[in-house]
């Protein structure tokens, strides 16, 4: 019996583990170094979107004090407004998730191996059902936003949004459950956490990139096109970072996985792996920062001043900055004001 596990872990380019007789990879002192920097790398992602979705506050200039800024609380009006709202929500969402999977590889640091079982089968649905809504929602949002400044329709129809969004995460989570049921040895060691395993002979080249890459790529193609063809018509510099910094993200890992994808018997260097992981790991701060900084959503919030007096105020801000602030934003922070 143990022969039999043992060759099993050996097709799969694996170590047998005597005790539990499952397959399992160790971890060298410098895998578990570069290991360490990709979760810390995921952790400021996964800090970054749960404060943003948490907190949902800015800091602000305080009346009375000039450029002395306090961080007011606030409450949140109708947090999704716009169909954009609702990508971006989702885009968020699945950041989160993503980060979350690879922080779960603190495990494996502390253990110094990567081994089967639940949790190195947890850990590969999680960032396989992370990582495929980040590249379609980001999709989605491009799109969305060409469709919006090209044509000047669909701005404030909510049913497509939900519709598009809805089949992204049933997709996903269909792919995510039917998989492994389908396919024996789905997540494995790979070799330094746990995902949807590639060992030669017995690897699942379809579904790493009919279920991810090829959405990867997909978004990074359509986000180059349209915002460059926005770019040229609206001229902004700003429809420029989006592919740009989705481009950084994205081509790293993709290069490493493009030559392990056109040569099964290679394996990349250990640090080009744990580079590019830390990189894209970055993903969920990267589209905070470009998401707070740059397109910010419309919200109507209720703060508090210095003085405890309510004050309500209208916060429109235009997608991309090319469109007015809504009126009726500002109206029905009029009225709150009034019935105040």
């Amino acid at each position: 019996m143990t022969s039999k596990y043992d060759a099993n872990c050996k097709e799969l380019g694996l170590t047998l583990n005597p005790s539990s007789q499952t397959c399992m990879q160790y971890l060298s002192p410098h895998d578990s170094v570069g290991l360490t920097l990709a979760v810390q790398c995921a952790m400021l992602s996964l800090l970054a979107v749960t404060a943003l979705l948490a907190l949902g506050g800015e800091f602000r200039k305080s009346r009375g004090t000039g450029l002395r800024k306090t961080l007011r609380r606030r409450r949140w009006r109708r947090l999704i407004r716009e169909p954009v709202d609702v990508y971006v929500l989702s885009l968020f969402i699945a950041d989160w998730i993503q980060a979350l999977g690879t922080v779960l590889s603190l495990r494996w640091i502390s253990e110094g191996w990567v081994g089967e079982g639940h949790y190195c089968s947890a850990q590969g649905a999680i960032q396989q059902l992370g990582e495929t809504p980040v590249a379609l929602s980001t999709l989605a949002i491009t799109i969305h936003t060409f469709v919006v400044l090209w044509w000047d329709v669909g701005e404030h129809n909510m049913l497509p949004a939900c519709a598009v969004t809805g089949v992204i995460w049933v997709f996903v989570l269909l792919y995510v459950i039917i998989a492994p049921g389908v396919h024996p040895n789905y997540i494995e060691p790979t070799p330094y956490w746990c995902w949807i395993q590639s060992a030669h002979g017995h690897g699942y080249l379809g579904d790493q990139i009919g279920g991810e890459y090829g959405w990867f790529w997909l978004t990074l193609f359509c986000s180059i096109v349209c915002y460059s063809v926005l770019y040229r018509k609206k001229g902004h510099t700003s429809m420029l970072w989006y592919p740009a910094i989705y481009s950084v993200l994205i081509l790293p890992l993709s290069i490493v996985r493009f030559m392990k994808f056109s040569n099964s018997h290679y394996s990349p260097p250990p640090i080009a792996t744990f580079v590019v992981q830390c990189i894209y790991g970055l993903s969920g701060l990267a589209n905070v920062l470009l998401y707070t900084i740059d397109r910010p959503t419309l919200t109507v919030v209720r703060t508090d001043d210095a003085n405890g007096d309510a004050d309500t105020e209208s916060v429109a801000m235009s997608d991309l900055g090319v469109r007015e602030a809504d009126p009726a934003i500002q109206e029905e922070g009029q009225q709150i004001a009034a019935a105040d």
